[in-house]
C-alpha cells in the first residue's frame, strides 16, 4: 500500500511538471513561430522593395537586358529573387561583398556602387534639356494652315470633323479610362468627351507621332538614349474667344500613358530598342497603422494590392495664347520620368468639365478651337 501511495504521488509530481513543461514548449514555439512568421513578412517587404529599385535601375539605365548585356552589370533582379539573407549593413549602409554576394544588402551595394559611376558616364547627371510645342492639328493629323479664307474653311472643317471622330457617347467605357484615370465625382449616367489616342516615336527622319518628317513638325533625339517628361501642358488654340464663352475658364484634361515605354540600349549605340510595360503602382507603406478610424485609416493604405494602378487625375488645361511666353508655362509634374516614346497615348477630354450641358459643350469646344497643343518640357541622356 505504501509503495502504491508514493507511486501516484510520483505520477501526480511528474504529471504536474511534465504539463508545465508542455505549456512552456507551446508557448516558446508560438512566439518563436511569430517571431519567424514577422521576421520573413519583413524579409519579403524588404525583398520587394530591391527587386522594384532593381527595376527602376534597368529603367533608368537600359543595362539589364540578358542578351544585350551579357551579365556584365549583374542580375540584380535575378539575384533578388534568389537572396535569402539581409545581409550586412554599416551606418546604415549596405555592405558589398564575396561573402555576402547573395543577399539583400549585397545587391543594393553593388546597383548603388554602379549607379555612381553611370550617372556621370551616361550624363544621368547632366541631361539635355527642351521645351516642345506640338500641333496635333498639323503634326498628327496633317491639317495645314492657310491664309487664303477659302482653304482654311476648308481646313477647319477637316479638323472639326476629325475631332468629332474622336467623340465618344460615355466615357465610362472607354478602356483608357477605366485603367488609368481618376474618376471625378459626380459622374452621370452618360459622360460624352473626346477620346484621342496617338502614339509617340522618337526615330530620325520621323517625326514625334512616327509620321514621315516635314516641315514644321517636332522631333526629338535619337542619339540620345532616352528622352523623358519633367513636364506637361494642353493648350487650346482660340479657347478665350466669344464664341466659347459658355465654358469654363479652367478646362481640364486627362492626358494618360495607355502603351508601352520604349527606349534604346544606351551600350549598343542606340541600336537596340526595349520595350517595358510600366505601371505606376500602389506601393504599401513599411509601418502600417496597427488601428484606424474607419475611412481615415493608414491601415488599409499598408496593405493595399502592389499589384493596383495609381490613377491619373485631371490636369488643367489653358488657351494658347496665355502661354506665348515659355518661361510661365505651368507644368503638370504627374508624367516625370516617363518616356516619351510611348506605343499609345490617350488624351482625354471630358464634357461635364467644360460645363454643367456636357454634350452641348464638347461641341462648343469643337467647332470653336482651332487647334490643341502638347507642351512638353523633357530631358534626354546620352548613354555613351
Amino acid at each position: 500500500n505504501q509503495l502504491q501511495t508514493d507511486l501516484l504521488a510520483f505520477r501526480q509530481a511528474n504529471a504536474a511538471r511534465i504539463q508545465e513543461a508542455r505549456y512552456a514548449d507551446v508557448i516558446f514555439r508560438t512566439f518563436k513561430n511569430e517571431d519567424l512568421e514577422e521576421y520573413l513578412n519583413a524579409f519579403q517587404q524588404a525583398s520587394r522593395y530591391v527587386f522594384a529599385a532593381a527595376r527602376v535601375y534597368d529603367y533608368e539605365t537600359g543595362l539589364l537586358d540578358p542578351t544585350v548585356v551579357s551579365g556584365q552589370s549583374g542580375d540584380f533582379m535575378g539575384d533578388t529573387m534568389k537572396a535569402t539573407q539581409l545581409g550586412d549593413m554599416a551606418d546604415g549602409q549596405p555592405v558589398p561583398g564575396s561573402s555576402n554576394a547573395g543577399t539583400l544588402a549585397s545587391i543594393l551595394a553593388r546597383m548603388n556602387s554602379n549607379w555612381s559611376v553611370l550617372k556621370g558616364r551616361f550624363g544621368i547627371n547632366n541631361p539635355t534639356r527642351e521645351v516642345h510645342r506640338i500641333s496635333l492639328r498639323q503634326e498628327l493629323f496633317r491639317i495645314g494652315h492657310s491664309t487664303d479664307p477659302m482653304v482654311e474653311a476648308n481646313n477647319l472643317q477637316a479638323w472639326q470633323n476629325k475631332l468629332y471622330s474622336y467623340r465618344v457617347a460615355d466615357l465610362r467605357q472607354v478602356p483608357e479610362f477605366k485603367n488609368y484615370c481618376q474618376v471625378y465625382n459626380p459622374m452621370g449616367t452618360n459622360e460624352p468627351a473626346l477620346v484621342i489616342t496617338f502614339p509617340t516615336e522618337i526615330t530620325t527622319g520621323r517625326n514625334v507621332f512616327g509620321l514621315p518628317l516635314t516641315g514644321g513638325d517636332s522631333v526629338f533625339d535619337s542619339t540620345h538614349f532616352t528622352t523623358k517628361f519633367r513636364g506637361a501642358t494642353v493648350s487650346f488654340v482660340g479657347y478665350n474667344q466669344n464664341s466659347l464663352s459658355g465654358l469654363t475658364k479652367s478646362p481640364r484634361v486627362y492626358l494618360v500613358p495607355a502603351g508601352i515605354d520604349r527606349q534604346r540600349t544606351p551600350i549598343t549605340g542606340g541600336l537596340n530598342v526595349r520595350d517595358w510595360r510600366v505601371v505606376d503602382q500602389v506601393w504599401p507603406i513599411p509601418y502600417p497603422s496597427a488601428s484606424g478610424n474607419g475611412v481615415n485609416s493608414l491601415q488599409n493604405i499598408g496593405t493595399d494590392n502592389v499589384h493596383a494602378i495609381r490613377r491619373f487625375p485631371l490636369m488643367r488645361a489653358y488657351d494658347d495664347g496665355d502661354l506665348a511666353n515659355g518661361a510661365n508655362i505651368p507644368f503638370d509634374s504627374r508624367l516625370i520620368a516617363r518616356s516619351v516614346w510611348n506605343t499609345e497615348w490617350a488624351l482625354i477630354i471630358p464634357g461635364s468639365v467644360l460645363s454643367s450641358s456636357p454634350s452641348t459643350s464638347l461641341d462648343t469646344l469643337i467647332e470653336g478651337i482651332t487647334d490643341i497643343n502638347l507642351i512638353l518640357e523633357t530631358y534626354s541622356y546620352s548613354g555613351n
